[in-house]
């Protein structure tokens, strides 16, 4: 990996953080979801809208999901999740 790519790497890290910190953790588990990646992200989604999180860094959180493989997609959009209580 790139210099470059790694800095791009850390900046998203920091952006999700940063909305994670403005917004909070939504209530939510990726158990029993759908595996199909496009049925991840409508609940992820589904989950920010519901848990309060504007339009505009909802959509980011997804834009950065998809930025990588299935794996970062996964990782990503749990990241945002609190678990079902």
């Amino acid at each position: 990996m790139s210099e470059m790519e790694r800095q791009y790497k850390n900046d998203r890290k920091k952006e999700m953080m940063m909305m994670i910190k403005e917004n909070g953790l939504v209530e939510g588990d990726l158990v029993g979801v759908d595996s199909n990646a496009f049925s991840i992200m409508g609940y992820t989604l589904r989950q920010l809208k519901r848990g309060g999180w504007s339009r505009t860094d909802a959509n980011r959180v997804i834009d950065i999901a998809k930025l990588s493989d299935y794996n970062h997609l996964l990782a990503t959009c749990d990241s945002v999740l609190r678990g079902e209580e």
